[in-house]
């Protein structure tokens, strides 16, 4: 979620977070997830998919695998 943050020229600060949301922030919860992006100043926007789809989807991208992990979607040019 860190590096996520700070792709977008962000920075954050999970303690800080946690005490202005009140409490340790779930990060299983996909829920949880994008209101910390949105606590950050990030406009979240929360989707169910096939991985198929991830190709028209814009870049980057927190993807959840089916084991609950989090995954960091992207594309690297040069």
């Amino acid at each position: 979620l860190r590096l996520f943050v700070q792709l977008q020229g962000l920075q954050l600060d999970m303690q800080q977070l946690a005490h202005a949301l009140g409490a340790e922030p779930d990060p299983q919860s996909a829920v949880a997830v994008a209101g910390l992006l949105q606590a950050v100043g990030l406009a979240p926007d929360t989707r169910t998919g096939r991985w198929a789809q991830l190709g028209q989807a814009v870049l980057p991208v927190l993807a959840r695998r089916r084991d609950g992990h989090w995954m960091l979607v992207g594309q690297v040019q040069g």
